[in-house]
Parts: C-alpha cells; structure tokens; sequence
C-alpha cells in the first residue's frame, strides 16, 4: 500500500483517533465520534481496481440541521487501489455530528476504510 504518511501536530497527538471499516459488499459506514473533532484524512483501499466500483462519497449528517449537511468527498473508486483525501483547509465536525461513508461495491472487491483525525478539547 503507498499512501501519503498522516502528519499530526504534536499538540494534537493525545487526542488522535483512527476510524477503521473493512467488507467485501457495499460500504455504508458512519463515523460519530459524540464529540467535537476534526479530520485529517480519509483513505480507501480497494483489493483490485475493477471498473464497476462506483464514487466513495462522504458526507456529512450535521447535528445542526439539513441545511449544513454537505458532501466532503465524492470521487470516483472505479479502476484504482488507493483513493487519498484530505481537506485544504482544517474542517471542525460539532458534537453529534457525523460523517456517513457509501461506496457502491456489487463486485465482492474487498476494500478497507481508514479516517483520521483528533477530538477537539473544550
């Protein structure tokens, strides 16, 4: 596997977590952490790159409302192993809110799910 190495400042380290998801069908996965937190990155693996993999999405489901859920990451996951993301900018999650993972997989392709990130102290 040849991902980008995950850099956390040391200010942040204590408060570092790791999401992990694995399966073989479709991915519907949802990360609620019932805390304040921020991401650092979201990366899939795909055991091969077949063609009819659909987009990894990820959105997010906001505490707040429906109007400040927003889609993160749509990318195409069809014809590779490894999709690597992380936000240009820092983005705040608040209290409750959570991130839902969906991937449509009708082939078996075995793939695994990892985030990243810190909790945020109040």
């Amino acid at each position: 596997m040849a991902f980008t190495p995950t850099y956390i400042p040391y200010q942040r380290q204590q408060r570092f977590f790791q999401f992990f998801a694995t399966g073989a069908t479709h991915l519907n996965e949802s990360l609620d952490l019932s805390k304040p937190f921020e991401i650092c990155d979201i990366r899939l693996h795909l055991s091969v790159a077949h063609p009819s993999i659909e987009y990894l999405k990820a959105r997010l489901s906001a505490i707040a409302g429906s109007a400040y859920n927003v889609m993160l990451v749509s990318t195409l996951a069809s014809g590779t192993t490894d999709i690597f993301w992380q936000p240009s900018t820092p983005l705040v999650f608040g209290l409750s809110d959570q991130i839902l993972f969906s991937m449509m997989n009708s082939t078996g392709v075995v793939w695994g799910l990892c985030v990243t990130g810190w909790h945020i102290l109040p």
